[in-house]
């Protein structure tokens, strides 16, 4: 947060090194990359798979050729964390820095020596937050470029209930020993799991398997609508794969931008509130959708997600349910209280309009008539249920039964 806060202060002091950095660190932690590695990263290694961006080194340390490194690395969206996602950071980059050349486009930053330009504005923020007494987690004089890499290689490999250590040594490019290294092979849905580890999301929690933003059929009919150019100049210079990524990163930016997080997150000079996407805000969002492990307009489903966390996808609906169906009972007990004083209004209106003599038959039968109006009333609201009770506790179920029994007993 404090380095999307910070604005230029001088002639050399520019937006870009902002943008560079917040889009760098994020990078770096969202593939346990090394920091060469990532600066190095050339646009058409970017390609969009499922829910995810998938990322892919052109050379490792392990691999100076490039000829084995063809491991994706698949990153995904933190919604309810826009500090830390890496959709909101690569989105603020492209649109303020977009390229204006097929030359300049093939390389996501431009220039040499990234690392130790990325190592400089790290240690200057870090020697000044430390200055104001901010715990760094470690010496300073600890702290470098790889710093990042080792810290996201360090949380997925020990969070509880976590991926596999493997995966994550297989995603950081670690070697694995002679054997394994040829035997044991990445896996895409190990990797999978891995990269939405690194979105930092809490892992018991149902947001675990959020979706990222992204539109409906309608909502990409409209982009080609406006036009692509409208939206992001020199889009034309991108490769059809960098291509595939940039709705999602447009539904990402323009999301952020209508809930109020890049208002909260960004300072008001920020250069993107400048660029002409934004006056199409209002006319994209009603297109774009998100949801919790399946969108149902769109069909896009979580990938990377435990089996315990889809377990808690399936309590947390049982939960909301549960809710719902308690206030409506208790909407329906609340009508039976009054009920007496119904009658009793009821009992007079009939002796005043009707002058007709009230009798116990006919005080049966009226207030049968009402008995029978809650009982398929609450009828309904048991049918209406039945498909959740087989997901509820067996206590649940037995209590909402035996309400219905003991209310048709009274009656």
């Amino acid at each position: 947060k404090y380095m999307y806060q910070q604005e230029p202060i001088s002639h050399q002091s520019r937006w870009s090194e902002t943008l560079f950095f917040n889009l760098y660190i994020r990078l770096q932690a969202a593939t346990i990359g090394r920091s060469d590695n990532v600066g190095s990263l050339l646009t058409e290694c970017f390609d969009w798979s499922g829910d995810s961006i998938s990322v892919i080194f052109q050379t490792t340390k392990n691999d100076r050729t490039g000829e084995s490194t063809n491991d994706k690395k698949h990153i995904y969206a933190s919604n309810t964390m826009p500090h830390i996602c890496v959709f909101l950071a690569l989105s603020l980059y492209i649109w303020c820095m977009h390229a204006t050349s097929g030359e300049e486009a093939k390389r996501i930053f431009s220039g040499t020596s990234q690392k130790d330009r990325f190592y400089k504005i790290l240690m200057t923020n870090l020697t000044i937050l430390e200055s104001r007494g901010i715990d760094l987690g470690a010496i300073l004089d600890f702290l470098g470029a790889h710093s990042i890499r080792k810290m996201a290689d360090t949380y997925a490999s020990n969070i509880p209930g976590g991926p596999l250590k493997d995966s994550v040594k297989h995603r950081a490019g670690h070697s694995l020993g002679k054997v394994q290294d040829i035997y044991d092979r990445q896996c895409a849905l190990g990797d999978c799991h891995v990269g939405r580890t690194l979105s930092f999301i809490p892992m018991l929690s149902a947001l675990f398997a959020e979706l990222p933003p992204h539109f409906t059929e309608e909502g990409n009919r409209k982009i080609l609508e406006i036009g692509w150019e409208n939206l992001l100049p020199g889009y034309g210079h991108y490769g059809p794969c960098f291509q595939r990524v940039l709705p999602f990163l447009l539904a990402c930016l323009i999301y952020h931008f209508k809930t109020g997080s890049l208002a909260d997150l960004l300072p008001s000079s920020h250069p993107i509130f400048l660029q002409p996407v934004m006056k199409y805000a209002d006319e994209l969002y009603p297109f774009i959708r998100l949801g919790i492990n399946e969108c149902p307009d769109t069909g896009m489903r979580a990938t990377g997600v435990s089996p315990f966390v889809t377990n808690l996808i399936e309590i947390h609906k049982v939960r909301e349910d549960n809710v719902k169906t308690q206030n409506m009972i208790s909407k329906l007990y609340e009508s039976i209280g009054k009920l007496p004083g119904l009658v009793a209004n009821e009992v007079e209106d009939r002796v005043t309009i009707d002058g007709q003599p009230i009798t116990r038959a006919s005080i049966e039968q009226l207030i049968g008539d009402m008995g029978q109006d809650i009982q398929k009333s609450l009828s309904v609201l048991l049918t209406n249920y039945n498909d959740s009770t087989s997901r509820l506790p067996n206590e649940a179920v037995n209590s909402v039964t035996n309400s219905h029994i003991e209310f048709h007993h009274q009656w």
